[in-house]
Formats: C-alpha cells, sequence, structure tokens
C-alpha cells in the first residue's frame, strides 16, 4: 500500500504472483513507484488483514488504510508501532493462526542515491552535472 503525502491519498498496488521466499530460484515482476518526500510504502503478510477478534471478525483492509491514513505524518517507525497497537487492541489477545509483518518505508528527503537499482536520474530528478533537485527520489521495489 502507498500513501501519497500531496494527495493525502492510499494507493493499493496490484500484487500478482507467488509468495516471496516460499520458492527458492524464483522470477518475479519488477515494478517501480516514485516516491516523494512525506510518502509511505508499507508492505504487509496477508495475516495483518486476515487478523481475528474474538467475535471472528477480521482487521480487514479498510481498518489497515484508517491506520495508515491516521497516522501517516509520523516517522515509518511510529507508523508501524501505530499500525502494530492497533492491529493488537483489535485482536485483544485473541490467539491468530498467521504471522502479522509489516515493513514501513518512508521517504524523508533526497539523498542522491536510489533504492533497489542503480538508474539514471530522469528529467527534473538530481543530476549532479546539472546542479538540479527534485522533490523526491526514484526506487524499484521487487512485487510478487
Amino acid at each position: 500500500m502507498l500513501f501519497r503525502a500531496d494527495e493525502n491519498a492510499l494507493e493499493s498496488l496490484v500484487v500478482t504472483g507467488m509468495v516471496l521466499g516460499l520458492v527458492g530460484d524464483m522470477s518475479y515482476q519488477e515494478r517501480s513507484a516514485r516516491l516523494d518526500i512525506g510518502d509511505a510504502l508499507v508492505f504487509y503478510t496477508d495475516g495483518v488483514i486476515d487478523a481475528r477478534n474474538e467475535k471472528g471478525e477480521l482487521y480487514g483492509s479498510d481498518r489497515l488504510k484508517i491506520s495508515i491514513s491516521t497516522s501517516s505524518h509520523l516517522p515509518a517507525k511510529d507508523i508501524l508501532d501505530d499500525l502494530l497497537k492497533d492491529i493488537s487492541g483489535f485482536c485483544s489477545g485473541q490467539e491468530q493462526s498467521d504471522d502479522i509483518t509489516a515493513i514501513v518505508i518512508k521517504a524523508v528527503g533526497y539523498s542522491g542515491k536510489y533504492i533497489g537499482a542503480s538508474i539514471p536520474p530522469q528529467k527534473g530528478e538530481h543530476n549532479p552535472e546539472e546542479g538540479s533537485h527534485s522533490r523526491g527520489y526514484g526506487g524499484h521495489v521487487l512485487l510478487p
């Protein structure tokens, strides 16, 4: 899931293919997304949205979106902490049958480096030869 700070909106990233790490020597399709300052990228296992409370209700993607949106102004660690606290409060001690794992990446500034892959600067991005800067930075993320 990708939170766009400028638009104050969440984008669901379409995920297809095999689960990461399930089978060795697997080929994955590469996708890329541009992150601008303030954007947050949230990776999570299905155990997050499949977490259940004592009534058997699912945590679900709507609740996940609300949690991310509510804390999106915070640093990545705090977004993650708030999300895990929200899931824990929802489940109120109910034992879960799946792992609950999440990773939050937040764009906080321009470092002059690219995430995941070496790609040339695009128009408007930092180019040391031209001395120009953009508001964010490019990066590649592998999605199954």
